[in-house]
């Protein structure tokens, strides 16, 4: 029972981690590293299930359009902007969740937990990218000094 839960909520973390438009490597702290290093795409292999490939294609647009918008955008405004401009693929996270709950041998009670989870979760995300638009902001602040 547990680890079916777990599943649904394993189907929305690769969305949300893929939200951050700043790549967080565990090895060096933000101090370390510059902001080139942390816009710099990463090259990993495909993803394998269907919410990760929409979610890293929401990660890309993110980040792809996190550098065109200008440095002295809000960060709530350049988020919204970002939600804006990646919707499709932000809407392909939640279709392919959804496909993915709709398929699991699940009660239709277990599911509809899931999709509440998921629609709660994906609610979260503007602010978790405004975050990260605040947090490279301070970066870049600092390494400007």
């Amino acid at each position: 029972m547990v680890h079916k839960l777990a599943f649904a909520a394993l189907l929305v973390s690769p969305a949300l981690a893929a939200a951050n438009p700043l790549s967080t490597d565990a090895n060096y702290p933000a101090s370390a590293r510059s902001e080139a290093q942390i816009l710099q795409p990463r090259f990993l292999p495909e993803p394998a299930n269907p919410v990760q490939r929409a979610a890293r294609a929401f990660g890309n647009c993110v980040r792809d359009e996190a550098r065109a918008l200008p440095a002295d955008l809000a960060a709530e405004a350049a988020a919204a902007s970002l939600m804006q401009r990646c919707a499709v693929p932000f809407q392909a996270i939640a279709q392919a969740a959804d496909a993915a709950i709709a398929e699991a041998r699940w009660s239709e009670g277990r599911k509809q937990v899931a999709r509440a989870q998921l629609r709660a979760r994906l609610d979260l995300v503007p602010q978790r990218v405004a975050a990260s638009l605040r947090d490279r902001s301070a970066m870049s602040n600092l390494l400007a000094r």
